[in-house]
């Protein structure tokens, strides 16, 4: 009798059900870390070599090449190379290159056609719209009053194509697949439809096919051809929850010859619907495909029960989701970690001294490579990035792009290098940014003439704009107009940098309004453009505390000591921040590209009402299901953590001018009780068990380090940086405080504090520190209508609290601009905290609150509503009064900052 495979051995009861199961259709439902990937490698093992399939007949899709290559490695360790090497595998587009390569001539392709990669299709769409602009048609002259860009051209055709929409050349109208939904109107109007075809036209002519085309072939050659694949006798699948309706399409006429199906997914890991996937398809194939046979793997080889058991108290809550369990061996006597914050910015100091504080702790079993921090978008990175380098903790970036490095925020950057001293790289990057009629041509006719010339490249254009330098015989003269209008608009905004009572984050914004870059990256990235606005907002946000880092005292002021001087050297430094790759570095990653990851310890930051689940996201069960992903990413050690202020680009001024609001997924007590909001104290018990999780046998010796200490060595090191207490921070270097001052004044933000400082902050003052609540208790300056003293809470509070008592009055909004140059009554207002706002620090449950949060909202919405009314009448009556007042943003509800530098309540 033939002994049992090895590979079946070590796997459990679930997992060996799932790859030994007879049923011609089976879905495996794996949960988070219970080896969904072993199970389908031991599938496709057993069936070569106990049910003896010919690897050829065996179809393997994945949808990451990294998952690809991950399952053939696994496969050729079980059965060698021989076997292996012959099984179709790869991702769904690579299968369909594998299959059109050998058969495309059953469908008319011939043998030279090549895939076109996204910058080729760019250029074929960019050639059209430049014809086509010049042409004299129906379409063209539909075109032309549009803001149409390869980008948004090719994302249309994407969705036409996802959506079954075919172009034949024999066929004057778009053919809809068999099978398929019909498309929204908006993927089926005459100009779309043009559009399609001339470029599937095009890409005939050149014998390209896109990655679309690539599914879209496939399916015509199965359904011309269909003896291609005859032979195969099974179909696996991984992660089939990620599947599009075109990708389930393929499926069916995969199995067309009574082909046995295996799919490996997690409902709950769904995340990609803005990628067409559609979680429905695990329905569609129970109905399609009758007796599909259910195997549920529960047991969880990656986390801590206690994480599991958070994760699992999230994801219940959405009710529709099929009914299944998550466990794990591993007991831990410690719960996540929650802990709540009054800004993002003190959240993500916290978290670069408590990452610091594990490893200093847990030398021999933590380094910085063990630790990861996931966040929603890419936008709320930057304040990471900067309290990482504060404390000296090396990061990486995962699937985004250091702040930076992003394009906008560069643009913003060389705008600001030209403002400085004409710095003729960041010249040549923003002469043409937005588009002002200096195109390529005519920069480089500048760059030769300077360099013909030796002259500097802003003297060569302010000589060629005032007719001393010709660059032709005939000058263009709307180049020369374009041209002198930059000048000036740099030599204004110059003068504006030098004023002393302008900051550098409104210096950022004269730019923003004056070139319209709003509009711009409206106008050039129409799927992103909101994303990469709350970039450019947050360094808007950020530019004041980045000119006040590194401040040195010098024997002589110079250039440096201007703000917008301090800030680029700021920037520069930190964008220039290139260490050793082979450096143990903590990880910053999107939760998108962490999904299939893990890390010994994980932050998840920023888990606020409006951020997770997302304001723009139509799918809050995807949003919840998203936050699970991060949860489960973690295997020992998890932080969730919050802040109640606002932060940088999520400041717009329907969602986030007041306090932030724990996230909705956070709020029941079923949630809540898996939660500790308590410091984690690292012992020999707690090494022991992490030990375990991590299968590390030695974990050293534990240090007692706390995290004031960790502060007070980093606060040496950065006199100007905020101290973290247990308490909000409140002591801080004098130059920092009177930074803090201005900035509360601007954003109203005025901190209640606690009566006595601690015995810490005391300490920290008698090193030449100063407690900015006694500092902010002399600045009592009238001009600022409003005393910044003990009894003066935030600006949301104020109000709040005026609402209570019944009061008319109104609250004047100050910025910096207006200190002395109005006149603002004082108002008296009550210091009576109202019961809903709580300290910082606190965590606030269901358990000990007599009102739900939502019972709150509703009542805090419904007593705001007279006087927010009452608000934007006084705002439209002064609009006029008011030029600082801008705003590039559409006034509908949107995540990013409304610059507002002065505003009347």
């Amino acid at each position: 009798m033939a002994s049992t495979p090895s590979y079946l051995q070590s796997l459990n009861t679930q997992q060996r059900l799932s790859v030994e199961s007879d049923h011609k259709y089976t879905q495996i439902l794996a949960g988070p870390g219970s080896g969904k990937t072993r199970v389908l490698t031991s599938r496709v093992a057993y069936l070569l070599q106990v049910a003896n399939c010919n690897p050829r007949d065996l179809i393997v899709a994945t949808f990451t090449n990294k998952a690809a290559n991950e399952i053939k490695q696994r496969i050729h360790t079980l059965l060698g190379n021989e076997k292996s090497s012959k099984i179709v595998s790869g991702t769904f587009h690579s299968i369909a290159y594998k299959y059109l390569s050998v058969y495309g001539k059953h469908i008319g392709l011939s043998s030279k056609w090549l895939v076109a990669d996204r910058s080729d299709a760019k250029s074929i769409v960019k050639r059209l719209l430049t014809t086509l602009k010049k042409a004299d048609n129906t379409l063209a002259s539909g075109i032309r009053g549009q803001e149409l860009t390869p980008e948004n051209v090719l994302t249309r055709i994407s969705k036409m194509k996802s959506s079954g929409l075919l172009a034949k050349s024999d066929s004057p109208e778009l053919v809809l697949l068999p099978g398929m939904d019909t498309p929204p109107p908006e993927l089926q109007s005459y100009q779309s439809t043009e559009l399609y075809k001339l470029y599937q036209t095009t890409l005939r002519k050149t014998n390209l096919m896109d990655f679309d085309d690539l599914l879209l072939h496939f399916i015509l050659l199965l359904q011309t051809y269909p003896s291609c694949i005859a032979n195969i006798k099974h179909i696996l699948i991984d992660e089939f929850q990620d599947t599009s309706r075109i990708q389930y399409y393929l499926l069916k006429l995969l199995s067309q010859n009574d082909t046995a199906i295996t799919i490996v997914g997690d409902p709950d890991q769904s995340i990609y619907g803005f990628r067409s996937a559609e979680i429905e398809n695990l329905n569609r194939m129970k109905k399609d495909f009758q007796g599909t046979q259910i195997l549920n793997l529960e047991m969880n080889y990656r986390s801590a029960h206690c994480i599991l058991e958070l994760a699992l108290s999230i994801i219940s809550q959405d009710k529709t989701r099929p009914q299944k369990d998550i466990r794990s061996d591993y007991s831990m006597s410690l719960r996540p970690s929650y802990r709540t914050f009054e800004t993002n910015q003190k959240e993500s100091y916290w978290i670069a001294c408590e990452i610091k504080r594990i490893v200093e702790c847990c030398p021999q079993l933590f380094t910085y490579d063990d630790v990861a921090i996931l966040v929603r978008s890419s936008s709320l990175t930057r304040s990471l990035e900067h309290a990482l380098t504060e404390v000296g903790v090396s990061y990486r970036m995962v699937g985004v792009h250091k702040f930076f490095d992003r394009e906008e925020v560069r643009d913003m950057v060389a705008y600001a290098r030209v403002i400085a001293n004409r710095d003729p790289t960041s010249l040549i990057r923003i002469l043409n940014t937005p588009a002002r009629n200096i195109g390529k041509t005519k920069i480089d006719r500048l760059l030769e003439e300077t360099e013909r010339r030796n002259l500097p490249l802003w003297q060569t254009l302010v000589q060629v704009s005032e007719n001393y330098i010709l660059l032709s015989q005939r000058q263009d003269k709307s180049f020369l107009k374009s041209l002198k209008t930059f000048i000036g608009l740099i030599e204004d905004l110059d003068r504006e940098s030098h004023d002393k009572d302008k900051s550098v984050s409104d210096l950022l914004s004269s730019v923003l309004r004056e070139i319209k870059y709003y509009d711009f990256l409206r106008k050039k990235n129409p799927e992103t453009y909101d994303e990469k606005w709350d970039n450019v907002m947050e360094l808007v946000h950020q530019s004041d505390v980045l000119a006040q880092q590194e401040e040195v005292s010098l024997i002589e002021e110079g250039p440096q000591e201007i703000p917008l001087h301090k800030f680029l050297a700021h920037v520069t430094l930190a964008s220039n921040d290139k260490e050793e790759d082979k450096s143990s570095k903590v990880t910053i990653s999107t939760l998108h590209a962490a999904k299939g990851l893990e890390w010994p310890v994980v932050f998840l930051p920023c888990v606020c009402e409006n951020i997770i689940p997302h304001s723009r996201s139509d799918d809050v069960d995807e949003e919840r299901r998203l936050l699970y992903v991060g949860i489960t990413r973690a295997q020992a050690l998890l932080y969730i953590s919050s802040f109640q202020g606002s932060v940088g680009s999520y400041s717009d001024a329907e969602s986030f001018s007041s306090k932030q609001d724990i996230s909705s997924f956070l709020r029941s007590y079923e949630t809540t009780k898996y939660l500790s909001e308590q410091d984690i104290v690292f012992n020999n018990q707690l090494a022991s068990e992490i030990s375990i999780i991590l299968n590390r046998k030695e974990y050293g010796t534990v240090k007692n380090i706390s995290i004031q200490d960790i502060n007070e060595r980093s606060n040496k090191a950065h006199q100007n940086e905020i101290i973290y207490t247990d308490k909000p921070a409140f002591v801080c270097s004098r130059s920092l405080a009177e930074t803090e001052l201005k900035k509360r004044v601007r954003d109203q933000e005025f901190m209640g504090v606690p009566d006595e400082p601690s015995e810490k902050e005391n300490a920290s003052k008698r090193k030449g520190n100063v407690d900015i609540r006694e500092f902010f208790s002399k600045k009592e300056d009238p001009r600022l209508g409003l005393n910044i003293g003990k009894t003066d809470f935030s600006y949301q509070q104020q109000k709040q609290t005026l609402v209570n008592n019944g009061s008319n009055n109104r609250l004047h909004g100050i910025s910096v601009k207006d200190i002395g140059k109005r006149k603002i009554p004082r108002r008296t207002i009550s210091t009576e905290k109202p019961a809903k706002y709580e300290e910082a620090s606190s965590f606030s449950s269901p358990s000990t609150n007599k009102q739900s949060t939502h019972s709150l909202i509703n009542e805090e919405k419904e007593q705001l509503k007279d006087i927010k009314t009452s608000e934007r009448e006084s705002a439209n009556e002064n609009t006029s009064k008011n030029p600082l007042q801008i705003s590039q943003a559409p006034r509908k509800k949107r995540l990013g900052v409304r610059l507002r530098v002065s505003r009347m309540l």
